[in-house]
């Protein structure tokens, strides 16, 4: 168990076509993209709070997120999850890494990928050229928050827990496959704890 608190730096960056699909929806009439996503913060801190707390039962530290949230449409979103991730984190690291200090950065998108609701590069977190992911946000917060929990998990060094004897509260755990959770679990990797960031 590490003694001392940690923290993870997380920056969400959102998809112009999200910025523009929240914009619409809102009828909010500002172009700020703070404004546009206002809204949906108290909902989306409520449960990134939960989220921390179950982050904290996982590695037996108090972690803290810090969110910067920033608009850029500067990569293509076309084709499969894993084309979009990879051109996310070569611009990340050309581009965002030398503006703005963090250890993790999660795209945003309005785009679906089918079954597919996020992903993300394993044990990365801190890395130039891959600590990131990709997510995808609809208009349910509690399931996005869950979604970029998961993603930050496997950024962290966290993989699935399917096919593994976990137990969580809720019906799945954060690190399942399937669809978004809520309940922290109890399988990780038992180096997980004692990693140095």
């Amino acid at each position: 168990v590490l003694h001392k608190t940690h923290y993870v730096e997380l920056l969400l960056v959102v998809d112009n076509d999200r910025v523009r699909h929240t914009h619409t929806h809102t009828h909010t009439h500002t172009h700020s993209t703070c404004s546009v996503i206002k809204p949906r913060l108290p909902q989306l801190c409520a449960d990134w709070s939960s989220l921390i707390l179950q982050f904290k039962h996982m590695n037996g530290n108090e972690t803290a997120v810090r969110e910067q949230m920033i608009h850029l449409n500067l990569i293509n979103t076309e084709g499969g999850a894993g084309e979009v991730l990879s051109r996310f984190t070569q611009w990340r690291e050309k581009e965002l890494v030398p503006r703005r200090r963090h250890d993790s950065a999660q795209l945003i998108l309005m785009k679906s990928f089918g079954v597919t609701a996020g992903m993300a590069y394993v044990s990365t977190v801190c890395s130039r050229s891959h600590g990131g992911g990709i997510n995808f946000l609809n208009n349910n917060v509690a399931a996005f928050a869950s979604i970029v929990a998961h993603e930050l998990g496997h950024n962290l060094g966290m993989n699935h827990d399917d096919g593994r004897s976990c137990s969580c509260p809720a019906a799945a755990c954060i690190m399942h496959s399937g669809p978004p959770a809520s309940g922290s679990t109890s399988c990780w990797d038992p180096t997980f704890p004692t990693r140095e960031w």
